[in-house]
């Protein structure tokens, strides 16, 4: 197991530092029981919100993934449940590995003690490494990227990564972000991975207002998430921002896809 160096370490908060050092310890010492945990109470509460309403596409692009594969999910990001909804997903109806690491920025899951509550509670700190914003501390990301890396290297592990880097707000759900180059660097140091583009859209961020649509009114809002064929840049020669890119690219032509398909 790798662990950030002492710089790294000593650029975050006492908050901070405490955050990651939990988080750390669950995904390394309660990871198996998570997973149960998130087969059962994220499944429910993923379920009561959605089920009614939810329809998957292109499950066909990854019948032959199983549990041990190593996945990178990219997709695309618009709510807080963008990766809790494709967990749902991934439990219910693939094959996909169940050990999972969603990488998130730090604000309020790391330097909140409500944050962290959120985090093990909503899936046993699944959202893990923490990615940091703050300039003072963006050398701790480099280590979040070696441990996505490390983790990758490993059979039956899923990683959830936002290409754009941050939540889309914009109204448009098909208008998309700048791609930022990190998950560009991930598959190009991990190509055993196997990168899979995933296009979501009806959800919103207030779960209560997701619950009463599922209840009373499942038609008129719903919930498409879109696999894409697998991507492998085994052999690429492409540099991080342009691997990026063409992930993005899938994602994009899923959105397109799916816009003419309910026109």
């Amino acid at each position: 197991m790798i662990e950030p160096d002492t710089s790294q370490i000593q650029s975050l908060s006492v908050m901070e530092r405490f955050g990651y050092r939990l988080a750390n310890w669950c995904n390394q010492q309660l990871k198996v029981p998570f997973i149960y945990w998130n087969a059962c109470f994220m499944y429910a509460l993923i379920w009561f919100g959605l089920s009614r309403r939810l329809f998957v596409k292109g499950l066909d692009n990854i019948k032959t993934l199983n549990p041990d594969s190593r996945i990178l999910i990219a997709a695309n990001h618009r709510t807080f449940f963008d990766f809790f909804v494709t967990t749902w997903v991934n439990f219910d109806r693939t094959n996909l590995p169940r050990k999972i690491y969603f990488p998130v920025r730090s604000n309020f899951f790391y330097d909140n003690p409500l944050g962290m509550l959120i985090n093990f509670v909503m899936g046993g700190f699944a959202m893990f490494p923490p990615i940091f914003r703050d300039t003072k501390k963006k050398q701790f990301n480099r280590y979040s990227i070696d441990r996505i890396i490390f983790e990758l290297e490993n059979a039956g592990v899923t990683v959830g990564f936002h290409p754009e880097g941050t939540r889309n707000k914009n109204k448009d759900p098909y208008s998309f972000l700048p791609v930022k180059p990190g998950i560009g660097e991930v598959i190009k140091r991990a190509p055993q991975a196997q990168t899979i583009p995933v296009f979501i859209i009806g959800m919103s961020n207030r779960y209560i207002i997701e619950v009463f649509k599922n209840i009373f009114a499942p038609t008129r809002y719903p919930i498409y998430v879109c696999y894409g064929t697998p991507l492998s840049f085994s052999e690429s020669e492409q540099n991080s921002q342009e691997i990026a890119d063409q992930v993005m690219a899938a994602i994009v032509s899923l959105s397109k896809e799916h816009k003419k398909s309910v026109e």
